[in-house]
């Protein structure tokens, strides 16, 4: 039992310790100012995605030193939407901007397996891969009871726009 216990304490210290978790962080912190620097470089708008607001919960999250991943600073946005962007790093003070998903939640309610649950649009563009998502595509994915928007394999920006710009008002 008291291996266990030490098992399970130095799992949570290691966990966050090596940067798993991502760390609050407020909108005009200096360690967010090269990366909001480096979304102004890509025409985020054209993508889909909103802009931030910057009373949202915002944290970031730093390349793991236990796993190789695919940016070096990772940021999580949660207000009218939910986001996640990541970035690479090209010299020690300058960032590029590799991929954004950013999740839209509707009003409409459904029945899952799971229990019930909104409807939800999800939008990702990745640079390089990060998700699993294609690569230097919009890609756009529906979760609801809208038969249209469920069945459509392709769903464009004009497709789900209108439904975007109704719910996050």
């Amino acid at each position: 039992m008291k291996t266990r216990i030490f098992i399970i304490i130095f799992s949570i210290i290691l966990f966050y310790s090596c940067n798993l978790t991502p760390t609050k962080i407020d909108y005009n912190n200096a360690e967010l100012k090269p990366l909001w620097k480096a979304m102004t470089e890509v025409n985020r708008d054209s993508l889909g995605f909103t802009p931030i607001d910057e009373n949202a919960d915002i944290s970031i999250e730093n390349e793991s030193i236990l796993f190789e991943k695919p940016y070096d600073k990772m940021i999580h946005i949660y207000g009218k939407t939910s986001r996640t962007i990541a970035f690479k790093k090209i010299d020690s003070e300058k960032y590029v901007w590799i991929g954004e998903q950013e999740i839209y939640t509707g009003p409409r309610k459904f029945e899952t397996a799971d229990g019930e649950q909104n409807e939800q649009i999800t939008i990702t563009y990745h640079k390089s891969p990060i998700s699993g998502a294609p690569l230097n595509v919009i890609y756009i994915n529906y979760f609801g009871p809208d038969e249209k928007l469920s069945q459509n394999q392709e769903l464009k920006i004009t497709d789900i726009k209108p439904f975007i710009e109704n719910w996050i008002r």
